[in-house]
């Protein structure tokens, strides 16, 4: 029996502006796992891509309300070509629905 040695390695990439955008994994004997970030001009994230070694990337999207009532931007809609999630939003997410299904709701008494 061999002993087999695994290395990892992550790298981080950023921006000039400071933020994330890309981060590489990779691992000895498997393909890359490669996640990609686009912002918008204010800085929210509005893309993730994901690609695993040649295999067609898997591009999230983000619908984001830059003005709701917490002062931070906030994700209304998260899509990826198969799976749409929406968020219900006020001072905070009170529901969040996959494909239609509920997923989270928060009751306030």
């Amino acid at each position: 029996m061999e002993n087999a040695t695994t290395v990892e390695t992550v790298v981080y990439d950023y921006n000039l502006q400071g933020r994330l955008k890309q981060v590489t994994v990779s691992r000895t004997g498997e393909d890359d796992f490669v996640t990609e970030y686009q912002y918008d001009v204010d800085g929210n994230r509005v893309e993730k891509s994901v690609t695993v070694g040649t295999a067609p990337a898997v591009v999230t999207k983000y619908l984001i309300d830059p003005s709701n009532p917490t002062g931070y931007a906030q994700t209304l809609i998260e899509a990826d070509g198969s799976n749409t999630t929406v968020y219900t939003v006020g001072d905070d997410v009170l529901a969040q629905a996959k494909g239609g299904t509920p997923h989270f709701s928060r009751d306030f008494d």
